[in-house]
């Protein structure tokens, strides 16, 4: 199945960047620190900032944003959210004016909790649509148990993993999740491999001429392409309680 694909990991550091802070250069650093923010000088990651600040919140404390509901698919995007939560951010401290920190509302805690638990629902919407058509059309065999892997950076989040498991047991199906020290960004696992081959000369092109012709591909193929398919089943996957048992 091909899906669409805007970067979770850099929504969340763009969300986290707005949300501890007005300065936009600071939407692509690796860490902020909080001056003054409790008394304390702390310095935290953009994962560790969200979970700090979602601990403190009620996951539904504002309606969730439904992004991307005028097509059954298992296409999704982040941008929507993002932006949505961006406005509330502001309209909160346009309501009660800033909390502990410059930039910052007091009710933190709640936007961080509802913007994972947004996020949350729109991964589990597409998971439970896909896991439905591969059961409707054969598309695993049936002697087999089903399995979903869940990797990447965003998959060190205890929260996604535990919505998805519940998903994931609704359906009969395992989910895999790699240790969270192995759940590093993609980015820096492709990267990782270029610094290998260059080291070792594997596959590595070392003169401009040799580039010539070469032809970037916007989305790479993954088997074959059912994404149509998908939209023609039209599936309206049945509501999962995604925070509790």
């Amino acid at each position: 199945m091909v899906c669409t694909y805007t970067s979770l990991t850099h929504t969340l550091i763009l969300f986290q960047a707005s949300v501890v802070c007005t300065d936009t250069s600071l939407t692509h650093t690796r860490s902020f620190c909080f001056s003054g923010f409790c008394g304390v000088h702390v310095y935290l990651t953009h994962t560790h900032t969200l979970i700090l600040f979602f601990r403190q919140g009620n996951p539904e404390a504002f309606p969730i944003p439904h992004i991307m509901t005028m097509e059954a698919s298992c296409n999704f995007s982040f941008a929507g959210l993002s932006t949505c939560f961006m406005k509330l951010i502001g309209q909160e401290l346009e309501r009660l004016g800033p909390g502990p920190a410059a930039g910052v509302p007091p009710n933190v805690g709640d936007i961080c909790a509802t913007f994972q638990h947004a996020i949350l629902h729109h991964l589990a919407k597409r998971v439970q649509r896909a896991l439905i058509y591969c059961e409707h059309t054969g598309l695993l065999p049936e002697d087999l148990e089903k399995t979903m892997v869940l990797s990447g950076g965003v998959a060190s989040n205890a929260f996604l993993r535990q919505g998805l498991e519940r998903v994931c047991r609704a359906y009969d199906t395992r989910l895999v999740c790699p240790p969270p020290r192995l759940c590093t960004d993609n980015g820096i696992m492709i990267g990782w491999t270029g610094v290998e081959k260059l080291l070792i000369g594997s596959d590595v092109m070392t003169q401009p001429e040799e580039t010539r012709g070469l032809r970037a591909e916007r989305r790479s193929p993954m088997g074959r392409d059912v994404a149509q398919d998908v939209r023609t089943w039209n599936i309206h996957p049945k509501k999962i309680n995604l925070l509790s048992d």
